[in-house]
């Protein structure tokens, strides 16, 4: 191997671990500052740290979000055992350890999109900034393992020299069905390589790939939920569907799209509040009319404008179907926008790291097409706008005042 090639091959994972390091100490720090939720059953925007905080101390089985005790619990395990940590302190290290796991795979899927070191390790600094993140990955919370989850996904599906072949039929089935168990609504990112197969390929092959993905994925979700459902002494063989149906019940109206409030939140939450943070003080749920908020900036008007910016010529691509990659993105977020918009829109910023990655790989593109004579003054000005927004957001996010 030259001296060349092994550059090119450490250099990303040394990048990755940078980024991840990085990552860890600033969301050590934050999950430190919301220690007191640990034991209250409330948080912000309908999350429940308390109750999630005690199911990372012990194995256990969550039937809602499957893999979350079977991936935390041990590393708490860790923490506590190996490195004598009280118990406390060991989720926080498992939380910040969650999120700096999350910016250093998204790195790497930055990097298979965006050859070079630059951009990938930019955006990647600017997804951890970002402000449904410094929210929902700084406290106890399954919806956070669930984005990393997502991520895991990206990758596999970028490592794919080939996306949507059908010989990809196994590896991203199985990360679906792995995303799937942290979050059963991230079954629908099969939705991404299938569409990205029916723009490339036809609509066979995309029949092809899209089936046998989601049959295998379907294999590992209820191979695990099903049988631990009942192992768990939640009832019998068909427990999991039957709290599945109840649960839904609860949550999920269609009626929410008659109401446009209910319709405006979940956009709102997932595209605006889960990026820039509203300079308002911020309720314990998203609500449309926090929208209200940027008016009372000038830094987060002029990062909303510069957002747009970014965003146009990826969306102009995607809508047209000229970037396949982009149009199936756009496909699965307007798809898991209308699903959660039907769920509970009320706790959409809880949802919204799930797209963060997707949208992070949308603003990279729109970098990477923006023209510029000057690469310094393009460079500069991201640079800038990535530590504003990392000021602005964790400003609003450690003052705290969300009313819970």
């Amino acid at each position: 191997m030259t001296q060349s090639l092994r550059r090119d091959r450490i250099a990303p994972a040394a990048d990755a671990a940078l980024v991840g390091v990085a990552a860890f100490a600033l969301y050590f720090c934050v999950a430190q500052h919301f220690r007191a939720l640990l034991s209250l059953p409330n948080g912000p925007f309908a999350a429940d740290p308390g109750t999630t905080a005690r199911a990372m101390l012990r194995f256990g089985y969550e039937w809602k979000h499957p893999a979350f005790t079977l991936v935390t619990a041990p590393a708490v395990m860790l923490f506590e055992r190996g490195f004598a940590f009280a118990p406390e302190t060991a989720v926080i290290a498992v939380v910040a350890l969650q999120a700096a796991a999350s910016v250093a795979l998204a790195h790497r899927v930055l990097a298979r999109r965006h050859p070079g070191r630059a951009v990938a390790l930019a955006f990647s600094l600017l997804y951890a900034v970002l402000f449904a993140n410094l929210c929902i990955w700084s406290i106890p919370e399954t919806y956070a393992l669930s984005s990393t989850a997502a991520t895991v996904y990206f990758l596999v599906l970028l490592s794919r020299s080939e996306l949507g072949a059908r010989q990809g039929a196994l590896p991203l089935g199985a990360a679906v069905g792995a995303a799937a168990l942290c979050n059963p609504p991230l079954a629908s990112l099969a939705l991404v390589h299938t569409a990205y197969a029916a723009q490339r390929r036809g609509a066979r092959a995309a029949l092809a790939i899209g089936a046998a993905s989601l049959a295998i994925a379907a294999f590992v979700f209820l191979a695990v939920s099903v049988p631990a459902t009942a192992l768990a002494k939640h009832g019998g063989p068909g427990a999991f569907f039957e709290r599945s149906q109840e649960y839904a019940g609860r949550y999920a109206s269609l009626g929410h799209f008659a109401d446009w409030r209910a319709v405006a939140t979940v956009p709102l939450a997932f595209f605006a509040f889960g990026v820039i943070a509203p300079s308002s003080e911020l309720t314990a749920q998203a609500a449309a009319d926090q929208a209200a908020g940027y008016l009372a900036s000038p830094i987060a008007l002029a990062l909303l404008a510069l957002y747009g910016v970014l965003l146009a010529r990826p969306l102009v691509d995607g809508a047209r179907r000229r970037d396949p990659f982009a149009a199936s993105l756009l496909l699965w977020m307007g798809a898991l926008t209308l699903f959660y918009v039907a769920w509970d829109p009320p706790a959409s910023l809880l949802f919204a790291p799930q797209v963060s990655l997707p949208l992070v790989l949308l603003l990279a593109d729109g970098f990477a097409r923006w023209p510029s004579d000057r690469l310094a003054a393009k460079w500069t000005a991201l640079a800038v706008c990535v530590l504003l927004l990392g000021a602005h957001n964790l400003r609003v996010v450690l003052a705290g005042a969300w009313g819970f």
